[in-house]
């Protein structure tokens, strides 16, 4: 039988002085608003600074989370000149990425709190995020890829870097100010799709941080930001937790990236990447049921309400390629875990 990790008490003390920072809009809508349930879900004093991209989402989610412990902002209140022609430089997918920082520091400027998290607002939390971050004193954490084996390579490491924006945290100190104060400047200056120089959107950014600055920490938690590039060399268990060599540690949390979804909520789960039936069972099927119901609430608590998530009515030919070929053996013998219907899409 595996040895399950126990989480020590220590680890799960609340975060009192602690604000996450998030930013979506209404495609992404029910997805932010799990990410904040499944943070009060763990703690409900935990505190957050939310960045509307539209109305639809500033107004539904301050209808949804009343108190003075969440605090929604427009882009009107943090728009800058340096913002302003970012944003008629690049497209909306390259915009927000360079808003992750700029509303951080937005937030880092005025906020009380001795440290600031950044976190994806496809990201869902399983367990208390203390357990993530190191027990040393750090001025700024980042969060590992830890690409699987089959995609480690030096192209993909070249491309997207060896660590994720996913899940960054800043002390309020004099240093971690300033590793937050030039990422914000360096994405102003440059946030792009594409690989150039060196750089890709705001991430590679990360790779330089330990030589540039000191007290530079890396989550060391495997379980803190298991995601589709890392999934695929190991099995899930209950909880969930991750199942190691000689032990299972919990999930803590994890980056849905590229979760595609139709309007019943059945997913595809996109291209390149191969998910064990067991992350299936215990990580994807929990968060689907969760977006569904805060999707059923949303439309009864105002039908007018216009929002959409990011659909895929028909999967791509490379998922029905990559599922038959690397999956034929999984479904064989995990065939009690999936339906598959005639649109090729995982449902259960």
């Amino acid at each position: 039988m595996e040895k399950v990790t126990k989480i020590p008490y220590a680890a799960c003390d609340k975060m009192l002085d602690h604000r996450f920072v998030t930013l979506f809009n209404r495609f992404y809508l029910t997805r932010g608003i799990a990410l904040i349930e499944s943070l009060l879900n763990q703690d409900p004093q935990f505190r957050f600074s939310i960045l509307a991209m539209d109305e639809e989402t500033e107004r539904t989610v301050k209808k949804r989370f009343s108190g003075n412990l969440i605090h929604v902002f427009n882009l009107n209140q943090i728009m800058t000149k340096e913002l302003e022609a970012a944003r008629k430089n690049r497209s909306f997918r390259e915009f927000c990425w360079t808003l992750a920082s700029s509303f951080t520091w937005h937030i880092y400027e005025r906020s009380t709190e001795e440290k600031l998290t950044y976190v994806d607002a496809d990201c869902y939390f399983f367990h208390h995020p203390k357990m993530a971050l190191p027990k040393e004193n750090f001025n700024a954490t980042r969060s590992p890829h830890w690409f699987s084996r089959r995609l480690l390579t030096k192209t993909k490491i070249t491309r997207n870097g060896l660590y994720c924006v996913q899940f960054l945290t800043f002390s309020k100190n004099p240093q971690g100010r300033q590793i937050l104060d030039e990422w914000r400047k360096s994405c102003l200056d440059w946030c792009y799709d594409l690989l150039e120089e060196g750089k890709f959107g705001d991430q590679k950014y990360l790779d330089e941080w330990d030589t540039r600055y000191e007290g530079v920490v890396d989550l060391r938690h495997r379980g803190a930001g298991t995601a589709p590039w890392n999934l695929e060399d190991f099995q899930l268990g209950p909880g969930p937790t991750l199942v190691l060599k000689n032990e299972s540690v919990p999930v803590i949390f994890h980056h849905f990236h590229k979760l595609r979804m139709d309007p019943d909520f059945r997913m595809d789960p996109g291209e390149g990447f191969f998910y064990p039936p067991s992350a299936i069972q215990y990580i994807y099927k929990p968060y689907l049921l969760h977006l569904k119901t805060i999707s059923d609430q949303l439309i009864q608590m105002d039908p007018t309400l216009k929002f959409e998530e990011i659909n895929l009515l028909e999967p791509s030919l490379a998922f029905r390629t990559h599922l038959w070929k690397n999956c034929k053996r999984w479904l064989k013998k995990q065939w009690h875990l999936y339906q598959l219907s005639p649109s090729w899409e995982i449902t259960w």
